[in-house]
């Protein structure tokens, strides 16, 4: 499956929030999943990001060397950040929707925040979280309001990706 690139307007829309979960929204997130790991890169993916306009953020990531960052397998529908932290960070940000080229820029988010949210089994249920794994959520809740990560970078900072940047990544 195909990750969706900028400018395909999908990216822009808001997505719609899921009224039942049934076996639909459940192959939904099977083909986001399936989406994710073919990247071999990614860490989480927002349902617009696969052409469908839903609620829906997936995601997941297994360390493959001591300097990356696990990420669980999580599922959000209807994801609402309910709470930010004051604090802020600036990190370096990319996105799978940007990847052809691939364009990567410093972007401030909250270093905390807690988001109300539905399972995969359709329980309302409230996370916590901080750090990188923070920051996935709040770039994928974004993209569920088409907002796209280069609209909150720092413009001074957005640069193309070279492929030696890329070849030397592969090579780590």
């Amino acid at each position: 499956m195909k990750i969706i690139q900028n400018p395909n307007p999908i990216l822009r829309k808001k997505a719609k929030s899921i009224k039942k979960i049934n076996g639909e929204i459940l192959k939904i997130i099977e083909k986001m999943e399936k989406a994710l790991k073919s990247t071999k890169k990614g860490v989480a993916i927002a349902a617009p990001q696969i052409g469908i306009s839903k609620a829906i953020v997936f995601a997941q990531h297994r360390k493959k060397k001591k300097t990356d960052v696990s990420v669980p397998r999580t599922v959000l529908i209807n994801p609402k950040i309910t709470k930010y932290s004051k604090e802020k960070v600036k990190r370096e940000e990319g996105c799978l929707s940007f990847d052809k080229p691939e364009i990567r820029g410093i972007v401030k988010r909250s270093r905390r925040v807690i988001v109300s949210t539905l399972t995969e089994k359709g329980l309302k249920k409230e996370i916590k979280a901080r750090g990188f794994m923070a920051r996935v959520i709040q770039h994928e809740i974004d993209h569920l309001n088409g907002i796209l990560f280069v609209d909150r970078a720092d413009p001074t900072t957005l640069y193309k990706v070279s492929e030696e940047e890329k070849n030397e990544k592969t090579k780590e």
